[in-house]
């Protein structure tokens, strides 16, 4: 997975926060509302930037972000200071110390968990790390959306092309899909200012709803409930995401 962190939009956090900063209200007002009341010991893996982290951290929870990109990290301890940061890649989650009352998991992060011995892995991870009761929340893409949408461009993804534009970026973007393993290549070229171009390959699992419910169910979560948005009333799976909330059995 470490191919898979070494990116041109992951290794200038800036970049990445101008990005994927138009969503941050309505995702922790989300995981703010389905977790309930703070003080809460919540885990944030593939945390980024660390701007969720210290979105919930100000809304009086202990939070603890880990993200397998150096700059990241680097970038988070800097500016988010009263949250706690590790460099750690996601599948070493079971070496962390202590239990947790919410682990989060967004941004698509678990998309990038594409070896199924892997992922069984991490689920079985989580719940080892969660308090009785804790909660799991997590988004994936969402296969059925694509099927609908094809084809795609770069704000599939949840990001800002105007956050590209702004900073003096051109970005292209390209997909394939290979059905039967349920894994989309994306090919995203960025130009700079300059004129230089940066590649990056990446490789997304797909996850269809009955197949998370499935997975979840067999390493002990319980209490499933699935949203096609970060609004808690939107049950219907029609969007580019699906949001899970689980509980720890």
């Amino acid at each position: 997975m470490k191919d898979q962190s070494d990116k041109f939009y992951f290794n200038n956090p800036d970049i990445w926060e101008s990005l994927r900063g138009h969503s941050l209200d309505k995702e922790t007002r989300f995981i703010d509302e389905m977790i309930g009341k703070a003080p809460l010991k919540i885990l944030d893996i593939g945390c980024g930037s660390g701007m969720h982290a210290d979105r919930l951290q100000k809304l009086g929870h202990d939070v603890t972000g880990i993200d397998l990109n150096k700059s990241m990290v680097h970038y988070a301890k800097e500016h988010y200071p009263d949250c706690t940061f590790l460099e750690m890649n996601m599948t070493d989650i079971n070496q962390l110390e202590g239990k947790f009352d919410v682990v989060v998991c967004i941004c698509t992060t678990l998309c990038y968990m594409t070896d199924n011995r892997a992922l069984d892995k991490f689920l079985e991870d989580v719940n080892g790390l969660l308090n009785s009761g804790g909660k799991f929340i997590f988004d994936v893409f969402n296969p059925i959306a694509y099927l609908e949408k094809l084809p795609f461009d770069g704000n599939y993804f949840g990001e800002s092309k105007e956050g590209y534009n702004e900073a003096g970026l051109k970005l292209t973007v390209h997909h394939e899909i290979d059905e039967m393993s349920q894994i989309l290549t994306e090919t995203k070229t960025v130009e700079t200012k300059d004129g230089k171009s940066n590649s990056n390959i990446t490789k997304f699992r797909m996850f269809f709803p009955q197949e998370i419910r499935y997975l979840l169910s067999r390493k002990g979560f319980v209490n499933v409930e699935q949203y096609g948005k970060y609004i808690s009333d939107y049950k219907k799976l029609d969007s580019t995401r699906i949001v899970t909330v689980c509980q720890k059995g």
